[in-house]
């Protein structure tokens, strides 16, 4: 346990969530995320896991899901009670979101970096009983890069959104930077998605589209991680290609250490078994 490291300490927040996505990853968790965990936080549990992700050289958090973070940013909630804790440990607090209730995060300037997932920027019908309507997430997204944050969105990999093709991520991304935010996170569909039909119909592999996009001209290679993210520069853009399957460990180094609901800190984000305290 003490030899574990990582750069990163993420806290889960409970299930709950108003878009019910098919593709996502959080549906196949088990109770450790139960909504009925929400008014649990110790957060002398929570100032505990954190001391150990410090110690194990983590410098950034993220809060994700689980659930929507937003849902849970009213005075007193899961999110809002943990936010001042996190904020005194981590310069870096990174809020993932589907920008639904964005009026709960402009005022709250420990939040340094958010990522928001946007499917598309050409089928406003993917919002419609999901998200925020199109043009008011965008509005978002301006307000949110006008205030100083650093905005990335992020784009799942299938046929139904805008990574369903090359031409079509290329556009993405130039829009991404008409919009001034600082990078895009393209993700492959997760064979963990809850919903199997969707999955067999929307699934596209990452690496050999990844590998046609990034030899258009204007990409240059920065980096991969240890587990496989590839980065690479798109005139300015910061872009990041994650495969689902990649892994969440490298020897002893751990990708991200989860806070779950349940109060405990976990190495891998769908294994029950990886719980380190």
């Amino acid at each position: 346990m003490k030899e574990i490291t990582s750069q990163n300490f993420s806290l889960i927040v409970p299930e709950g969530c108003q878009a019910d996505c098919d593709f996502c990853v959080s549906k196949s968790l088990d109770d450790r995320i139960s909504p009925e965990r929400t008014e649990d936080l110790d957060l002398a549990k929570l100032a505990r896991a954190i001391r150990f992700a410090r110690d194990a050289g983590a410098i950034a958090t993220s809060i994700s899901g689980g659930g929507e973070p937003t849902l849970y940013m009213d005075p007193g909630g899961y999110v809002d009670r943990a936010l001042p804790l996190l904020a005194e440990h981590f310069a870096k607090v990174d809020l993932y979101t589907n920008g639904y209730r964005m009026e709960r995060v402009f005022d709250q300037w420990c939040i340094t970096h958010v990522t928001i997932s946007l499917p598309s920027f050409t089928r406003p019908e993917l919002y419609t009983g999901r998200f925020n309507p199109l043009e008011t997430v965008l509005s978002d997204v301006s307000r949110l890069v006008d205030s100083g944050r650093v905005v990335r969105l992020s784009l799942i990999l299938c046929r139904e959104s805008d990574g369903g093709s090359e031409e079509r991520i290329l556009t993405y991304l130039q829009r991404a930077l008409e919009l001034g935010v600082h990078g895009v996170i393209v993700r492959e569909a997760s064979r963990y998605t809850s919903n199997e039909e969707w999955y067999e119909q929307n699934y596209l592999e990452m690496a050999p589209m990844r590998d046609a996009v990034t030899s258009r001209a204007g990409f240059e290679a920065i980096l991969e991680m240890p587990w496989g993210t590839r980065y690479f520069d798109y005139r300015g853009l910061r872009v990041a290609f994650y495969c689902a399957e990649e892994r969440q460990h490298v020897g002893r180094h751990v990708r991200t250490l989860c806070y779950f609901p349940d109060q405990h800190l976990y190495g891998d984000f769908i294994r029950r078994s990886s719980i380190v305290i």
